[in-house]
C-alpha cells in the first residue's frame, strides 16, 4: 500500500516587464518567494535567469526578466498562486508546472535502461506508406520532363563549345603542318 502525501512538485517561471528596476525586481521575487513559504510551501530553489529576448512580443514588450522557482506545496496553493500571478501587473507571462521527481534542490529526471532504446532511430509505422494523389504525379512527371529538356539544352551548348575547342585544336594542326612544308 502506497503513503499517500498530500505534497506535490512544481517548477514555476514568471517573466517580469522588462522596465522594471533592480530593486523593484528583487522586491517582486522576494514577495513571491514569501507567499510560497507563508502558505507553508517549502522552496528548494530560486534563480533569477536575467533578461532575455521573448520569441513574439508579449503585451508589447520584446524582452522579459525570467525567475524559476521549485518547490513543494499542496495542489490547491496553485490556483491561489495562479490567481496572484495574474493580479499583478508587473508579470507579463507565467507558467507552474508539476513535476514527477522529488524536490531536493533540482529535478532529476532519469531513464532507466530497458535494453530496447530506439530514440536515435525513425519510428513510423511499418504500414504507412503515403502514395501521391493523381495531381502530384502529373506535377512530377512534368517537372522530370522539364529537367531533362534543360540537361539536354545544357548539354548541347557543351557539345557546341567542345566542337569550337575541337576546331581550334584543328586550325593549330594545321598550322604544324604548315610548318612542316
Amino acid at each position: 500500500m502506497k503513503h499517500y502525501d498530500p505534497l506535490r512538485h512544481y517548477e514555476t517561471v514568471i517573466i517580469f516587464r522588462p522596465n522594471l528596476s533592480e530593486s523593484e525586481l528583487r522586491e517582486e521575487v522576494e514577495t513571491i518567494r514569501t507567499f510560497i513559504e507563508s502558505s507553508g510551501n517549502t522552496i528548494a530553489k530560486t534563480e533569477m535567469w536575467g533578461r532575455r529576448r521573448l520569441a513574439y512580443p508579449i503585451e508589447g514588450f520584446s524582452e522579459g526578466t525570467y525567475a524559476f522557482f521549485l518547490f513543494s506545496g499542496e495542489p490547491s496553493f496553485i490556483t491561489e498562486l495562479d490567481r496572484r500571478y495574474r493580479i499583478n501587473e508587473d508579470i507579463i507571462r507565467f507558467l507552474t508546472i508539476k513535476c514527477e521527481a522529488p524536490v531536493e534542490g533540482a529535478p532529476t529526471f532519469t531513464l532507466e535502461d530497458s535494453g530496447d532504446d530506439r530514440r536515435g532511430e525513425e519510428r513510423k509505422p511499418k504500414h504507412f506508406k503515403r502514395t501521391r494523389t493523381e495531381d502530384e504525379e502529373r506535377e512530377a512527371a512534368a517537372r522530370a520532363q522539364r529537367d531533362d529538356a534543360d540537361d539536354d539544352d545544357d548539354s548541347d551548348d557543351d557539345d557546341d563549345d567542345d566542337s569550337d575547342d575541337d576546331d581550334d585544336a584543328d586550325d593549330d594542326d594545321s598550322d604544324v603542318d604548315g610548318d612542316d612544308e
